[in-house]
């Protein structure tokens, strides 16, 4: 049996996905996806496969799993051996890398993706283990000088000599100028600075001489003066090392003990940079997760060969079920019967290795146990076996294994021996696979085939579509129609003689019967008269789509014009109503002036409820309030509160405090609390019987004191119908100044308000109201 992965090419999708991976464990996983065989380990896989798809595609997020393998390392330190400061600094990005992935997922509350959740509340919390580390090694991996007192001692002593190596070299270099080469003055080697002596000049430096430039021009000596230093800097050096390894055993002997924890962390890291790289490979090949399901049924709708581009591909529907599990197709060659074949066989394979498959997410597969392939050449020449004995030794083992809810796929099969004999065998295998009940796929040219499908209540026909005026393929796999092979056509078109295309048409019609010719021909013509319904069919949805979208269309400009006529009403009604309140306003007004007669009284009233009949009409806004007598009210719009008297229906008589009865529809009043005084009642007591001055002085007043008198002095104006007051806050701090000014600008009844430029008195602020 051939070897499934290498046939149908799975190694090409795992290098697509592995261009996703940013870890050696993801990629290591990636390069060893294989079949799941535990169920519950699959499903397990394909959830979170779809929940890290789902997390994606909502938080448009990806994170960067950038990790190393750990186990080799820890392996060893475990084993005595010390951690360097590259393997530490990888345990840091490690430890930094499940912080995040914990951050992001806390914060974006992927509550619903419950195995993934999992996952992440799985990572351990290893922020101990990284401030051990950074006591040590900085974010560079570099050892810090703090990392122990004694290194810190070390390169303290280093500065210094550093510096008394500097000027010590600077001396010396003035001290032979004359004799060193005047570009380069010095060089270094071994950690050593050397001057760079004329030649002929070097019996003038005392000192080592350490090299000669090959063109024997310069000498390079290292004055006596800075060897002693440069020999102490070198020990000084040799102890910073010393002690380094000192610090880095110790350190990775404290981070040993956690060994368990960073390698699982580690690991985890790899499986989410693995399930990451399938979810966005996934996503950007718009692929869909399925699982296997106990239907009876493989049922694949536009499925398609992933390593074909998907926007060239021709998507195909596969459909077998328990009576028919068995799939012959027919067609030309190169009309695309191969592909179809691996199609549903790759998209199987991927899902039993916990992958998407390349099909609709409206698929259905029956649980797959087992695939067996035999497909291409399978000449061996090691085992000196033919292309037929090698298939039929291939087909053998695949008759003798494969059982029910086990899939098989044979390409051109019988063939490699003469057409007969080729016939006969593969209406035989045929007719075992029937029995043995696996799903099965098989491709081929024999007619006898074709007719023993037809006749079979246990497989069906199936035909790659081809074009029969432009005589090319078109790639559409048509089910329960029987394919021709169009071979005698094709050569017909490569200019094959005329004599030999004649005679093989006669030998043709002479010795092969004809009757499945015609029942090809006859479900071709049904197929093409279903094609022309379905067509039609089409064209009346689109038609009714068509007007379904114009009465939307209808419908939202109704809603527009309604939304336009409401807004008018709403404008009248607003209208309406400050022309009521100015009403109103105007009787109170005059109800209130101190010259009135009995009768002028008795008039106004009449007037008021006159204007609480037009007012009630008008309203027609529905009040679910429930009312009762005693209750308090507030008349909507206006600052007039008072108790309810009276309730007829929908009409309610209330009294005010100052004793005034008002007849009100109840939808133009609201329930409040009750109040022993409400500054926003209008009554007679806060009306002076004397005429309101123009101006008011508040000087020396507190600021509460002051807005309390402001606001009763200007009721009183409004209702005394005077338009423009004064009020005298003086200068001072500008604090009484500041609180007027701020009440003024709160009051819907103050239409402006400005200090008196006028008179150029900016202790004086006037009032328009």
């Amino acid at each position: 049996m051939n070897d499934i992965y290498s046939v149908l090419e799975l190694n090409k999708i795992k290098d697509q996905i592995l261009k996703y991976s940013k870890s050696e464990i993801g990629n290591r996983l990636i390069n060893n996806i294989s079949i799941i065989s535990s169920r519950d380990k699959l499903d397990k896989s394909l959830t979170l496969l779809d929940e890290a798809i789902r997390y994606i595609s909502k938080f448009g997020t990806y994170l960067n799993f950038i990790s190393v393998d750990l186990f080799s390392c820890l392996d060893l330190a475990f084993k005595g051996s010390s951690l360097n400061k590259l393997e530490f600094l990888n345990i840091k990005k490690d430890i930094a890398i499940s912080n995040l992935i914990k951050k992001e997922f806390k914060e974006h509350k992927c509550i619903e993706l419950s195995l993934l959740n999992e996952e992440v509340n799985s990572l351990y919390d290893l922020n101990n283990v990284l401030d051990l580390i950074n006591k040590v090694i900085d974010e560079n991996g570099n050892i810090k000088k703090s990392a122990s007192e004694e290194l810190n001692k070390l390169y303290k002593r280093k500065d210094y000599l550093d510096k008394k190596l500097l000027t010590t070299s600077k001396k010396e270099l003035e001290k032979y100028k004359d004799f060193i080469l005047e570009n380069t003055s010095y060089s270094y080697k071994d950690n050593h600075l050397l001057l760079n002596v004329k030649t002929s000049y070097k019996s003038k430096v005392k000192g080592l001489i350490y090299d000669v430039s090959s063109s024997k021009q310069t000498t390079f000596i290292e004055p006596f003066a800075l060897s002693e230093i440069s020999n102490e800097i070198n020990i000084i050096n040799k102890e910073i090392e010393d002690e380094i390894k000192r610090i880095l055993l110790e350190l990775t002997s404290k981070i040993i003990t956690y060994k368990n924890e960073i390698l699982f962390n580690n690991n985890k890291i790899g499986e989410f940079d693995y399930l990451f790289s399938k979810a966005r490979y996934s996503i950007d090949k718009h692929c869909n997760v399925i699982k296997f399901t106990k239907a009876d049924k493989i049922y694949l709708k536009d499925a398609y060969h992933p390593l074909l581009e998907v926007d060239k591909v021709i998507k195909n529907d596969f459909y077998l079920d328990k009576e028919k599990r068995i799939m012959v197709i027919s067609g030309p060659n190169a009309g695309g019967k191969t592909v179809a074949l691996k199609t549903l066989a790759i998209n199987i394979l991927l899902l039993k290795c916990s992958l998407a498959i390349f099909a609709s997410e409206e698929s259905v597969i029956d649980e797959i146990n087992y695939i067996y392939l035999d497909i291409g050449d399978n000449q061996s020449i090691e085992n000196n076996l033919s292309t037929f004995s090698a298939h039929i030794k291939n087909i053998s083992k695949i008759i003798n294994k494969a059982k029910e809810n086990d899939l098989v796929i044979i390409d051109e099969i019988g063939t490699g021996t003469s057409p007969k004999e080729g016939e006969a065998l593969s209406v035989g295998i045929i007719k075992k696979l029937i029995k043995n009940k696996p799903y099965a796929l098989v491709s081929s040219h024999f007619e006898l085939l074709k007719a023993f499908a037809l006749s079979s209540s246990n497989s069906l026909n199936a035909s790659m579509e081809f074009n029969e005026a432009k005589l090319i393929p078109t790639y559409h796999l048509r089910l329960d129609i029987p394919g021709k092979s169009y071979g005698i056509e094709l050569a017909k078109r490569f200019n094959l003689d005329n004599e030999i295309i004649n005679n093989a048409k006669k030998i043709l019609n002479k010795n092969e019967n004809n009757y499945l010719e015609e029942a090809i021909k006859s479900l071709n013509k049904k197929e093409q008269e279903l094609k022309e319904l379905k067509d039609s069919l089409e064209q009346e949805k689109e038609e009714l789509l068509s007007k379904i979208k114009h009465n939307e269309e209808l419908e939202e400009k109704y809603k527009e014009k309604l939304s336009d006529l409401n807004e008018l009403i709403n404008d009248e009604k607003e209208e309406l109503i400050s022309d009521v309140k100015a009403k109103l306003d105007d009787i109170l007004k005059k109800m209130y002036q101190k010259d009135n007669k009995p009768h002028d009284i008795i008039k106004l009233k009449e007037e008021l409820d006159e204007l609480n009949k037009d007012y009630i009409e008008e309203e027609s806004i529905h009040n679910d309030e429930e009312l009762n007598i005693g209750d308090n009210v507030l008349i909507i719009d206006s600052s007039i509160e008072g108790i309810i008297k009276s309730i007829n229906k929908n009409k309610l008589v209330i009294t005010t405090s100052d004793g005034l009865t008002i007849k009100v529809n109840k939808d133009n009043v609201k329930k409040i609390a009750k109040k022993e005084k409400s500054k926003k009642i209008i009554v007679p007591n806060i009306i002076s019987d004397d005429k309101v001055p123009l101006e008011l002085n508040l000087v020396g007043e507190r600021v509460d004191a002051a807005l309390i008198k402001l606001e009763e002095y200007l009721d009183n104006a409004i209702l005394h119908n005077i338009k423009e007051v004064s009020v005298v806050h003086g200068y001072g701090s500008g604090a009484l100044r500041n609180a007027i000014h701020t009440y003024l600008s709160k009051q819907k009844y103050v239409k402006d308000y400005h200090l008196d430029d006028i008179n150029f008195n900016h202790g004086v602020t006037i009032i328009h109201l």
